[in-house]
């Protein structure tokens, strides 16, 4: 088994009807992004900054499970559709072994905290 320390388990998955690659994280690269979560769950809570916390999960997930995210910027990650970070966020959870509960974003709220299209 010592061959396969430090190999890296990657699999593709569908994204914005485009393919990317996702890795599996090592048990203290899922430690870290554990503190790194919690950090943000555990701070005081205003409704404007709900939708930014929930933005920061995502890009927090994201950036820790899809090869090439490190690189995107905030404004990057705002001119995705929600859901579909939502569902690469479920996909890197899910491949790691993490509950998905923690990092939903509502798709029907901006991360300005207005509803899309002044609703």
């Amino acid at each position: 088994m010592k061959h396969l320390v430090g190999k890296e388990v990657t699999k593709e998955v569908d994204f914005m009807e485009e393919k990317v690659s996702i890795r599996k994280l090592t048990f203290g690269q899922i430690i870290e992004l554990q503190k790194q979560i919690k950090a943000v769950q555990t701070k005081p809570k205003s409704k404007k900054n709900e939708e930014a916390d929930s933005m920061e999960l995502l890009r927090i997930v994201i950036g820790a499970g899809v090869i090439g995210a490190q690189e995107l910027s905030v404004e990057d990650y705002q001119s995705f559709p929600p859901d579909e970070l939502n569902n690469l966020a479920t996909e890197v959870l899910n491949y790691i072994g993490l509950s998905t509960d923690a990092v939903e974003v509502d798709p029907d709220v901006d991360v300005d905290g207005e509803t899309p299209m002044g609703n």
